[in-house]
């Protein structure tokens, strides 16, 4: 195997990171965007019978951003990290960190408002 796990022969093949954080990384901006998604799906079911332009674009919104965050974001941070862990340098996104927990809690907020129209 190149790039990943070890040699079936025990030769010293690069283990390029033994834990699957960039993995598991994907998989939890994949998770969140799937997540945004179902939310505005959810937003907009009853859409026909109780509509107003707020809740439906909204709940667009709240789709398009998880949309987002699943085809862009994650796909981006995936590459990042493994290029810094093959440079030895730490992947740690503190400053998007903050962004994403800014964006997702504004969104929880907004949905709030939004429902109890």
């Amino acid at each position: 195997m190149t790039g990943h796990g070890s040699a079936a022969d025990g030769s010293a093949a690069e283990i390029l990171d033994i834990g699957a954080q960039a993995e598991r990384t994907a998989l939890s901006w994949e998770r969140t965007g799937f997540g945004l998604v179902a939310v505005g799906a959810l937003m907009l079911h009853d859409v026909h019978q109780r509509a107003s332009p707020v809740q439906i674009a909204f709940g667009i919104g709240v789709a398009v951003v998880g949309a987002v965050i699943s085809a862009v974001i994650g796909p981006r941070r995936y590459r990042r990290i493994i290029a810094d862990v093959r440079g030895h340098r730490s992947p740690s996104a503190l400053p998007h960190l903050r962004a994403v927990a800014v964006l997702l809690g504004s969104i929880a907020l907004g949905a709030a408002l939004v429902l109890t129209l």
